[in-house]
């Protein structure tokens, strides 16, 4: 299924969305933002299905 997609203008200082493509090594800020989204929703992810505080007490108990 394809999501609709609004066009937003925005005024941004040109420094951090340079930061991220060389961090994220990305060519265009368009890939710049779809990598960044892809690794937030990552992050989420594995914080929602990994806990682990749970490992670590599992890991101390000697299980």
């Amino acid at each position: 299924m394809e999501v609709p997609l609004n066009r937003t203008l925005i005024d941004i200082d040109d420094a951090l969305p340079t930061f991220a493509q060389q961090r994220l090594d990305t060519r265009t800020k368009r890939d710049t933002i779809s990598r960044a989204r892809a690794l937030h929703w990552l992050q989420a992810s594995a914080d929602g299905f990994l806990d682990f505080e749970v490992f670590e007490a599992r890991e101390r108990a000697g299980r």
